[in-house]
C-alpha cells in the first residue's frame, strides 16, 4: 500500500494526473490499478468455483458472476458483450478442478447428490 501511495504521490506532483481523483490513462498508477482488478478477478473466479455447484451450476456462471462483481461497472457496452461471448469458452468446473486440485473434484464428486 505504501509503495503504490507513493507512485501516486510522485506521479501527482510531477503533473501527471492533473484531474485528481481522476487518473489519466497509460500511468503506473493507472497499470497497477488494473494489475489488482485482474487479481482480484481471478480470486473471484476461484472462490466462485471452490463453492461448487449449488451456487453456481456451471464455470460459465462462476465466471461471469466474477466479472459482474469485479469489472462490469468499469467497462462499456462493447468490451462487457465480448466478456460476455468469451465467457462461452470457459472449460467445466471439473476440468478446471482436475487441472489444479484433484482433491477437490474428488470432495465435489462425493457430495454430489
Amino acid at each position: 500500500l505504501q509503495t503504490r501511495a507513493l507512485l501516486l504521490q510522485y506521479e501527482a506532483d510531477s503533473g501527471i494526473h492533473p484531474k485528481l481523483p481522476r487518473l489519466k490513462d497509460r500511468t503506473g498508477v493507472m497499470g497497477v490499478l488494473w494489475v489488482r482488478r485482474q487479481l482480484q478477478y481471478q480470486t473471484a473466479i476461484f472462490e466462485n468455483l471452490l463453492e461448487g455447484r449449488k451456487h453456481y451450476p456451471t464455470a460459465k456462471d462462476a465466471v461471469t458472476a466474477a466479472y459482474d462483481k469485479i469489472y462490469n461497472k468499469y467497462h462499456g457496452w462493447a468490451v462487457q458483450k465480448i466478456f460476455t461471448y468469451s465467457f462461452n469458452a470457459a472449460p467445466s468446473c471439473e476440468v478446471v478442478y482436475r487441472h489444479m486440485n484433484p482433491n477437490r473434484l474428488s470432495e465435489l464428486r462425493e457430495a454430489a447428490p
